[in-house]
């Protein structure tokens, strides 16, 4: 009984939506008033309306698929666009693409057809295209969606929590989705060069501003999908180094590594490496930082070790690196001076006493006998066997 349960898992009750339900409730109302730019606050929503829906209500399956959907996990830079929010360690999890395959993707298309709000869309759409390519029209629905996110995110008709302009991780992320879709759909000339357009727009304008982080992780977008010349994004990132103070120690460090990469991109050796030994030389004089603070030395010998690896291959630097490495050697040698010894006592009078008095009297022999069948000293062969098969082959459970 247990494996006919192991191999066919229970369905979870919006697994049984169907097309006919699309016209049982009013879709395009859903999402009235709603203008956060994550899915998973429109699935919240759905959520907010079944608790306050009948449990016999015609659409509640609907709803719950809607709500599964819209709450899965993002993960931009992965294979799988999405994946399940929560999975528990006896490998039953919240919804996964793979449970939407086969009639519901009809159900996800038919709702798609009565929803407007352009975060939904993107996300059904692009769910339906990821399950089933041959639906090039739901890719290119999905890529047209993406972009409308965007502008109205960047026009503040959309907004995320604790970001004050799209200038930010949740607009490149939408980025990062909307390439993904259109490298599947091979490029489309006209919209693979709109979302260039926008990558580009938005480095520059991060640019002229004074956030590092935001800067770093456009500049990666653009160089990842050339959204402009390498040597332009260089320029903005050496420009952007130069003028801002806030960018210091590490920080700086990784700004000018990004500069080498993106001149690398350019095939310009000559700056790939002025731009390496300006990173390696900000790491070095970021580990000088910790060097006099109280116990700092490991801290101080984790940077000055990143300034000597970050040099290697670079030519004509061996006697900086050889500096940097004896350098590197002096701060390692306060690091002992720094170690505090850590004890704990547990008594363990008692299991002592217990254990002499199981073995008093034996010889040797008789005592690794004894010890060798002790139940609970290790588990029984099947149990092991058991245990093994229920965590590495048990399928996951869908949850209800």
């Amino acid at each position: 009984m247990a494996d006919d349960q192991h191999s066919e898992p229970r369905l979870a009750k919006w697994q049984h939506a169907t097309v006919e339900m699309v016209d049982q409730f009013a879709a395009e109302e859903l999402f009235d008033e709603i203008t956060s730019v994550y899915a998973s606050d429109l699935g919240d929503a759905i959520y907010g309306k079944l608790r306050e829906a009948e449990d016999t209500a015609v659409e509640r399956p609907l709803l719950e698929m809607l709500a599964s959907i819209l709450t899965m996990h993002e993960t931009p830079s992965k294979t799988t666009p999405f994946g399940p929010m929560i999975v528990w360690a006896d490998g039953s999890r919240s919804a996964a693409p793979e449970d939407f395959a086969g009639p519901l993707v009809d159900v996800i298309i038919a709702t798609l057809h009565r929803i407007s709000h352009p975060v939904a869309r993107a996300r059904l759409s692009h769910l339906a295209w990821f399950i089933e390519r041959r639906r090039r029209e739901e890719g290119l629905g999905a890529l047209n969606a993406y972009i409308d996110v965007l502008h109205d995110f960047d026009a503040g008709r959309l907004k995320a929590k604790g970001e004050r302009t799209a200038l930010s991780a949740t607009s490149r992320d939408i980025l990062r989705m909307a390439f993904r879709v259109s490298h599947g759909l091979g490029r489309p000339e006209a919209k693979h060069q709109e979302l260039k357009a926008l990558a580009a727009d938005f480095l520059e304008r991060v640019g002229s501003g004074d956030d590092a982080f935001a800067l770093y992780i456009f500049s990666e977008l653009a160089l990842d999908e050339q959204a402009m010349s390498p040597e332009d994004i260089a320029t903005i990132v050496e420009t952007f180094i130069d003028r801002t103070s806030p960018v210091e120690g590490d920080n700086k460090a990784r700004m000018h590594l990004l500069a080498a990469r993106a001149h690398k991109q350019a095939k310009d050796e000559s700056a790939t490496n002025a731009a390496v030994i300006r990173a390696a030389e900000c790491f070095a004089a970021h580990a000088e930082l910790f060097v006099n603070r109280d116990h700092g030395s490991m801290l101080a010998a984790h940077w000055m070790g990143t300034a000597v690896r970050t040099l290697a291959g670079v030519p004509n630097v061996r006697e900086r690196r050889q500096e940097l490495k004896h350098r590197l050697v002096d701060i390692q040698g306060s690091i002992p001076d720094e170690l505090m010894p850590i004890s704990h006592t547990t008594d363990i009078s008692d299991l002592v006493e217990d254990m002499r008095k199981q073995f008093s009297g034996m010889s040797l022999s008789e005592a690794l006998r004894r010890l060798t069948i002790t139940p609970g000293i290790s588990p029984a062969p099947e149990k092991l066997e058991e245990d093994w098969t229920c965590h590495v082959f048990m399928p996951p459970q869908v949850l209800v």
